[in-house]
């Protein structure tokens, strides 16, 4: 008989299947424990301290775009980091249960850098059906480590360090050369945001915004962007920014102030006046009329100069709008998003889980069986449906049904291993 190739008698054939299977069962359970985070594997590259559950090529991908973030970011900022600031700690996670357990973080967040004392520690949970979203979170949290070496002891606002961390999370990087290009790609999650405060009737002023840069405002994210963007598009706003940012830190005329921050540390930071002040120093605008004049240039920009190109700029704005708790704004996101005819299964599958969370039930179940239709190899569609399904007296055998299909879809799937037993017994 032909086996692999060769041929062999049957008992030699079947020695052979046996011993395939072992070894595929044994190189399963083998990736299924290398997941859990006690099984964790440590590293270390030129500037980072890594520990990761996540898969080889996953933390070779990820670590080499952050050195090459740091070799681009530290050049063209300037940047020295101190000696004795050590290593970065990085933490790559596999799976979701063991990111918010391990970090006490809510869900729905991605990655988060800590920044209380050094050297420091940047947290992230890989998740396989979004690596682009994991990619921008990633390399955003990564920026708020850069920034933070550009004078250890100074916390940037919220405007403008969230804001350039965003410009900075669209960063191209090329494998074979494992070099790191900043491109002033238009993040269409946040124009899209933008447009829809627009349409709102709600225009962010070039003042507000920066005055409020401490303040926390979800606008630092959005109108922050974009001003950035817009100052970045040109090279003399570009060279005048920089300046302007990194004089925050660093500039003898530039009036700091010492706050209180966790566990009873302290970090200079500049107040909202002072930071308008060094701002319009820094870009020349001398009066009322050269700000206007920004201010009108910069809402020009936004809403003439940069566009959205794609449905899956809509299912992302949907998704922000839902972390930062506008319901109803995601709501109508996602709709234009799957009328607009190209959307995917994790847009479904998305809006079904926002859906779910509004007590909309029906339609939930509506958009993850179109999520199943278009991808029937994803565990994590069925789980999610069979888990809405069983609060319902009525529909708890046709749960049971799809967690069980998710398991044989994915027999390793960690969720289901440990959950499984628990969720068929309701």
């Amino acid at each position: 008989m032909l086996f692999q190739g060769k041929w062999l008698r049957p008992v030699e054939r079947d020695a052979r299947l046996k011993k395939l299977v072992a070894e595929q069962r044994a190189a399963v359970e083998k990736l299924k424990q290398s997941r859990l985070w006690r099984n964790r594997v440590v590293a270390d590259t030129k500037n980072f301290s890594v520990e990761y559950t996540v898969p080889p090529p996953v933390f070779l991908d990820c670590s080499e775009r952050m050195e090459a973030y740091y070799a681009e970011f530290v050049k063209r900022w300037k940047i020295k980091k101190p000696r004795d600031l050590g290593k970065l700690k990085v933490r790559f996670y596999a799976e979701p249960d063991d990111f918010y357990q391990v970090t006490g973080v809510y869900r729905g967040v991605l990655a988060f850098f800590e920044f209380a004392e050094p050297p420091y520690r940047l947290q992230f949970y890989y998740d396989r059906m979004d690596p682009l979203g994991v990619e921008r979170d990633m390399l955003h949290e990564f920026g708020h480590y850069i920034q933070n070496l550009i004078e250890p002891g100074f916390h940037y606002p919220h405007w403008p360090g969230e804001a350039l961390a965003e410009y900075y999370s669209t960063a191209a990087f090329d494998p074979a050369t494992k070099k790191i290009t900043i491109e002033p790609l238009v993040l269409e999650e946040r124009l899209i945001e933008i447009q829809r405060d627009i349409e709102e009737g709600e225009r962010v002023g070039l003042e507000q915004l920066i005055r409020g840069g401490n303040d926390g405002n979800y606008h630092d994210y959005t109108w922050g962007w974009s001003l950035i963007h817009f100052l970045m598009s040109k090279p003399e706003t570009a060279k005048k920014f920089e300046s302007f940012y990194l004089g925050l830190a660093r500039s003898r005329g530039v009036a700091r102030e010492g706050v209180s921050a966790l566990k009873n540390l302290r970090f200079d930071r500049v107040e909202g006046e002072e930071m308008l002040a060094s701002f319009k120093k820094e870009m020349g605008l001398k009066k009322d009329a050269d700000v206007r004049a920004l201010e009108i240039g910069w809402h020009d920009y936004v809403q003439q100069d940069i566009a959205v190109t794609s449905s899956r700029g809509l299912a992302r704005a949907a998704l922000k709008s839902k972390v930062s708790g506008r319901q109803l704004r995601a709501k109508r996101l996602y709709e234009e998003a799957i009328t607009a005819g190209d959307a995917d299964a994790l847009t479904h599958h998305r809006y079904a889980e926002l859906l779910d969370d509004m007590d909309e039930h029906a339609g939930a179940r509506e958009q993850w069986a179109k999520a199943v239709a278009l991808d029937p190899l994803v565990p994590e569609f069925y789980i999610a449906w069979g888990e809405s399904l069983l609060k319902d007296a009525a529909t708890k055998d046709e749960a049971k049904r799809l967690l069980k299909l998710a398991s044989e879809i994915e027999p390793e799937n960690l969720y289901l291993e440990q959950h499984l037993e628990e969720l068929l017994a309701k």
